[in-house]
């Protein structure tokens, strides 16, 4: 049976894992909390003063329907409604199950009787830890235009999608509240203690709130439990260990066959012509293609390891850990 894997727990609860997310701001008591973060993600003048948490649970109209669970459900005093969520595991047809959600909240408006169909505008604000997108935008922001002139056709739908793992800030290059915001998300379960440069009253509120040894114990089995359980970590060490052996093989294959053709066309050409063109040019394949073989061999599982190192960091597994599962040292993972 092969040693299960966990993670570490630190100083301060993980704001990835679900009892952290909700406890921290999803909670009439923290409520500053998610108020400083709404502020600092959308931007627009009128800022927001005050919230009110609504049910998490929505049922279907029949009992046949799909029932949803949010993790935090809002209204602010401006009327603006928020659904937020976190979201670990990537899923497919994400975007389609976020329109689904939306979908909730904007049913909720309905007046019975005399309506004129007046929407109050929706934010749907998912934090990802995993990349959505194949580029360097950490936030994107998606709403309905109108394709010829691109310009936003209504302000009732927005979808804030936020990738944690493209997010490479130090606390140094933080200058916006926002990124300091995420800073907490990705970083705040490995820190041993705050950082200088969060000073901030509701980053002091926030780091306080969040130290382990003031849950309960009956609060500390349900944080541990709300970690994924060993199956889902186990499953998240193979699926980061497939997708670097995947990446490394095809890239070691790639850079391996370039190099056995390169080095068997040279070969070849230079016993072809103390030899003979005919055997020097087989020998120089086969020589080319052993040696680009084993060298994209080699490549490919040293580039399989760097892989699954970057996955299992933002799976935020321990450097000890990494260490054990990929051979790399302390220092590579660290470079990462």
């Amino acid at each position: 049976m092969r040693k299960m894997i966990y993670p570490k727990l630190g100083r301060y609860m993980n704001l990835l894992t679900d009892f952290a997310f909700k406890r921290l701001l999803g909670q009439e008591e923290n409520k500053a909390l998610l108020i400083d973060f709404l502020n600092a993600l959308i931007d627009k003048p009128d800022k927001i003063v005050d919230i009110r948490y609504l049910p998490t649970e929505h049922l279907g109209r029949t009992a046949k329907d799909r029932n949803v669970v949010f993790d935090i459900h809002c209204i602010t005093d401006q009327k603006e409604w928020f659904v937020i969520e976190m979201q670990v595991v990537k899923q497919e047809h994400f975007l389609d199950r976020c329109l689904f959600y939306s979908t909730f909240p904007i049913q909720k408006q309905a007046r019975k009787g005399n309506w004129n169909y007046e929407l109050k505008p929706l934010y749907h604000i998912a934090i990802l830890n995993f990349e959505q997108y194949d580029d360097a935008y950490y936030i994107s922001h998606l709403s309905i235009v109108r394709e010829e002139t691109m310009e936003k056709a209504t302000d009732k739908l927005n979808l804030i999608l936020i990738e944690l793992p493209k997010f490479k800030k130090t606390l140094e290059q933080s200058k916006e509240q926002i990124d300091r915001w995420l800073y907490c998300f990705k970083y705040m379960g490995m820190l041993d203690e705050r950082p200088v440069e969060l000073s901030e009253k509701v980053f002091e509120t926030l780091f306080e709130e969040a130290e382990i040894n003031k849950l309960t114990p009956e609060d500390m089995k349900l944080y541990i439990k709300r970690y994924p359980p060993e199956n889902d970590w186990n499953n998240a060490l193979d699926y980061a260990r497939k997708i670097g052996a995947e990446k490394g093989w095809s890239e070691g294959w790639t850079e391996g066959r370039n190099d056995g053709w390169t080095e068997g066309r040279n070969e070849g050409w230079t016993e072809g012509r103390n030899e003979g063109w005919t055997e020097g040019r087989n020998e120089g394949r086969n020589e080319g293609r052993n040696e680009g073989r084993n060298e994209g061999r080699n490549e490919g599982r040293n580039l399989r390891n760097f892989e699954i190192a970057k996955n299992l960091l933002d799976l935020h597994f321990s450097v000890a850990d990494i260490v054990k599962a990929t051979g790399l040292s302390p220092e590579q993972i660290m470079a990462l």
